[in-house]
């Protein structure tokens, strides 16, 4: 009870700091905050004879925010990474969980990373080199400085703008979608370790906060991806740490549609692209854990969701290949590849075997140029308490030109209201 009063402190005690100081390129407690810079020294004589010497330094690469592991092709086949390795190599402090809110809630922070010092503050970001505000060291893609455009929206908040609570709420969910590739060393603290920012937020917004997703945007909250390869994903916690309708109840990093990958200066950030939201929430209700009773931002012991839709009944479906997992739903004239929320396949309670009955709710359609994707969250019954549902993962439909159901499967579907916990 004395760390969850303790801990609930965070926002105001690091909003409220003039300067936090950060030993960023320490791995642990022990790195203190300096650093050796190591250079590199060539040698020889010219053609003329004369003797030279150069001192190299490694290039800088200012990932600062870490990004999930997400696999891209070059036009030859080969693959590569995009995620979180410069980060960890330069800037290993802030690959820590419980360091993000830190940063994001401090008025300064500064920064001794591995070769410069760098200054992180509401407004702006400077660095010794010149160029931080760039994605690695090229210059030509201004980075997205999450710190401050979260800065900007909650000091400009207006509950009846309707873009500047768009605004808000896609930031939330862009700090999701690199909050949740951060170590956290107890999977219990997934909402805890994010709590003081939630608490900050929640001052502007006045909205319910509920288990990591917010009451006036949940349609939008609920459509959280785990695009990882199966190898990259990992069992569901047991004892659960949140609702499975939460991004918090998974412990692999999650995707949002509309995350800011970059500035400002190049992207209308108010702008949303054509969507439709069709089911509706009907209720939701959290119960907090008895240790977070001084905290209602901290972890929580259930919730409930009920929505209604359209909800097309399948048939899951297992595919190895190649020493990777894919899941399938086998509808009645369809079968569709699933994102599944975690490893299906690991013994326990939450397994989740080929050939179990699942339950498709058809929620939203988000349109990104002429690509329609049709969103719809996947149940399963409850094997603890019958009658309700838990989500196991998402089904999303892709069709050019749009139409909003490319293959039928919500033709027929009966419209019902579940309860998902």
């Amino acid at each position: 009870m004395d760390w969850a009063a303790e801990s609930a402190k965070m926002a105001s005690i690091y909003t409220n700091g003039y300067l936090t100081i950060a030993a960023t390129f320490s791995p642990n407690g022990h790195g203190g905050l300096f650093s050796q810079t190591g250079d590199f020294e060539v040698s020889g004589k010219t053609d003329e004879g004369e003797d030279y010497r150069l001192f190299f330094r490694e290039r800088i690469d200012h990932h600062i925010d870490v990004s999930g592991e997400i696999e891209a092709s070059t036009k030859d086949g080969d693959t590569y990474k995009l995620g979180g390795y410069p980060t960890s190599t330069f800037h290993p402090l802030l690959t820590r969980a419980w360091v993000y809110q830190e940063r994001m809630l401090s008025t300064r922070v500064l920064h001794f990373s591995r070769y410069e010092i760098f200054l992180e503050c509401r407004t702006d970001i400077e660095c010794e080199c010149g160029g931080i505000k760039f994605h690695g060291a090229s210059q030509s893609s201004p980075r997205a400085l999450v710190k401050i455009e979260y800065a900007d929206a909650l000091w400009a908040y207006d509950g009846d703008d309707a873009q500047q609570r768009y605004q808000a709420a896609r930031l939330w969910r862009t700090v999701i979608c690199t909050y949740t590739t951060l170590l956290l060393t107890k999977s219990e603290d997934r909402l805890p370790a994010i709590g003081g920012l939630a608490r900050d937020m929640a001052a502007h917004r006045k909205s319910r906060y509920l288990a990591g997703l917010w009451e006036d945007t949940l349609n939008d909250d609920l459509l959280w991806n785990v695009r990882a390869r199966s190898e990259k994903k990992k069992p569901r916690p047991n004892p659960r740490i949140a609702p499975t309708w939460s991004w918090a109840s998974v412990e692999t990093w999650v995707l949002y549609w509309d995350e800011i990958l970059f500035t400002a200066e190049d992207t209308d950030l108010g702008e949303r692209p054509p969507y439709e939201h069709y089911a509706r929430v009907e209720a939701c209700e959290i119960t907090w854990s008895p240790e977070a009773a001084v905290d209602e931002f901290g972890s929580v012991a259930s919730g409930l969701l009920t929505i209604s839709g359209l909800v097309a009944t399948g048939v899951l479906d297992r595919e190895e290949d190649g020493g990777f997992v894919y899941h399938y739903v086998v509808f009645p004239n369809a079968r569709l590849q699933i994102d599944a929320d975690y490893l299906l396949d690991h013994e326990g309670p939450a397994q989740t075997k080929p050939g179990t009955e699942v339950f498709c709710v058809r929620m939203s359609r988000i349109q990104e140029g002429s690509t329609d994707h049709l969103i719809s969250l996947v149940l399963k019954k409850s094997p603890e308490r019958p009658g309700l549902f838990e989500r196991i993962g998402l089904l999303v439909v892709m069709a050019r030109p749009a139409p909003v159901d490319p293959v039928g499967v919500f033709e027929g579907a009966e419209l019902l209201t579940v309860s998902i916990i």
